[in-house]
């Protein structure tokens, strides 16, 4: 179980870099579930603040078509609700928890 783990894991680096990336509000309490989650599964990832003001969350918005967080990209691969993220963290990196 901990060999494939390690192997997904791999596959989600590129150039030594994290692909999964989390944007990310500090007291947002369905971003601090994703990143909980993400802990407890023990994945590496990139955690992006975004600006408490919506309008001002551009990176967010080219990223998923809107201004809400939290929003995850893995690679190709991009969800935009902790509903969508955490069964995909359970299903990629939890052995299907």
């Amino acid at each position: 179980m901990l060999i494939g783990w390690i192997i997904k894991r791999s596959e989600r680096r590129k150039n030594g870099e994290t692909m999964l990336k989390l944007y990310d509000l500090a007291h947002c309490p369905y971003c601090k579930m994703v990143r909980d989650r993400l802990n407890a599964l023990n994945v590496t990832y990139e955690r992006i603040a975004v600006p408490a003001q919506r309008s001002e969350r551009h990176e967010v918005f080219a990223v998923s078509g809107q201004w809400t967080v939290p929003v995850m990209v893995d690679g190709d691969v991009m969800l935009d609700d902790e509903e969508k993220i955490l069964p995909y963290l359970d299903q990629t990196f939890g052995g299907g928890r």
